[in-house]
C-alpha cells in the first residue's frame, strides 16, 4: 500500500466508526399476503393514553397524531378505512421505561483544600420505544410490527413532523406493494 493512501483509509474507518446505528427493529409473518388486504381500521384502545405518570410523553394530543399518521400511511399504501368489516387492524404502543444510571462524581470541595471528594451519583431517566402494528383480523393475528426509541416531549410545533418522521420511518418496512387507488 502507498503511504499516501494511509490517511484516507484511516479517515474512511474513523467516519464509518462514528455512524449512528439504527434502532429500529421489525418482523412480518413472511406467510401472510399483504396484498390481498382492502380495508383496515384503527385500534381505539389505542386512542387512551396509558402512561398517565409521563403526561409529557403521552397524552391525548400525541396519540391523535399518531393515529392520523398511521392512517394517511396505510391509506397512500391503497389500503380504506372500514369500521364494519375490517380485514385489518393497525395500532400502536408508546412504550415508556423508567432506567436508572449511577457514577462517580470526584470534585473539590473548595479552593483551599486539595482532597477531591467523590460522591456516587444516581440519575433517573425514561426512555421512550414507539411500536406500530398490523392485525389479521380474520387470523387474530399480528402480520406486521416494527419499532423505534423515539421522543414525545417535543414542542406543539415540532411535535407533528417528529411523528411524521417516525410512522414513515417504521412503515418503510412495511411488507406491501401500493395498491392504485381507484
Amino acid at each position: 500500500m502507498k503511504t499516501y493512501q494511509i490517511p484516507y483509509l484511516l479517515s474512511f474507518v474513523f467516519i464509518l466508526s462514528c455512524a449512528t446505528t439504527s434502532s429500529m427493529i421489525f418482523d412480518y409473518d413472511i406467510d401472510e399476503d399483504f396484498n390481498q388486504h382492502n380495508t383496515f381500521i384503527i385500534c381505539e384502545d389505542d386512542l387512551i393514553a396509558k402512561n398517565t405518570r409521563y403526561p409529557q410523553q403521552d397524552n391525548t394530543k400525541i396519540r391523535d397524531l399518531l393515529s392520523e399518521e398511521v392512517t394517511f400511511k396505510l391509506e397512500s399504501l391503497g389500503l380504506e378505512v372500514d369500521t364494519n368489516n375490517p380485514d385489518l387492524q393497525a395500532g400502536f404502543r408508546l412504550i415508556i421505561t423508567e432506567e436508572t444510571s449511577s457514577f462517580r462524581d470526584c470534585s473539590e470541595l473548595d479552593e483551599f483544600q486539595y482532597w477531591e471528594k467523590c460522591r456516587l451519583k444516581t440519575i433517573t431517566y425514561t426512555t421512550e420505544t414507539l411500536i406500530l402494528y398490523v392485525s389479521n383480523l380474520k387470523k387474530n393475528q399480528i402480520v406486521w410490527q416494527a419499532s423505534i426509541p423515539c421522543e414525545m416531549n417535543k414542542s406543539k410545533s415540532r411535535l407533528k413532523s417528529h411523528i411524521n418522521e417516525l410512522v414513515n420511518t417504521l412503515y418503510e418496512t412495511y411488507p406491501n406493494t401500493i395498491k392504485p387507488i381507484n
